[in-house]
C-alpha cells in the first residue's frame, strides 16, 4: 500500500473518510488487488533454495518451514528478508 501511495498507483481520491474510519473505494480496492496480484507473479531468487520463484511460491514456501519449525521437524527458522 505505501509503494502504491508513494508511485501514485492509489490516490487520496480513492479513500474516503466517515466517522467510523477510513474507507477504500472499490476503484481503490480493485487496484490494490491488482498490485498485490503483480507483486505476487514477480520473480526472484529464494535466498535459501537459490533458485528462481514467484513470490506467492516463496510465501508458500516459508510458511511451509515456518509450520516444520513450529511442530519441531527442525531445530531452526531463520526468516527471509525481502526488498
Amino acid at each position: 500500500m505505501l509503494r502504491m501511495l508513494a508511485t501514485g498507483g492509489i490516490s487520496r481520491d480513492d479513500f474516503s473518510l466517515s466517522p467510523a474510519g477510513v474507507y477504500l473505494s472499490d476503484a481503490g480496492r480493485r487496484k490494490l488487488i491488482a498490485a498485490h496480484e503483480r507483486r505476487a507473479r514477480e520473480e526472484t531468487t529464494h535466498p535459501r533454495f537459490g533458485y528462481r520463484m514467484s513470490y506467492r511460491r516463496i510465501l508458500e514456501l516459508e510458511i511451509r518451514v515456518l509450520g516444520k519449525y513450529l511442530l519441531g521437524e527442525v531445530d531452526e527458522y531463520a526468516p527471509i528478508w525481502t526488498r
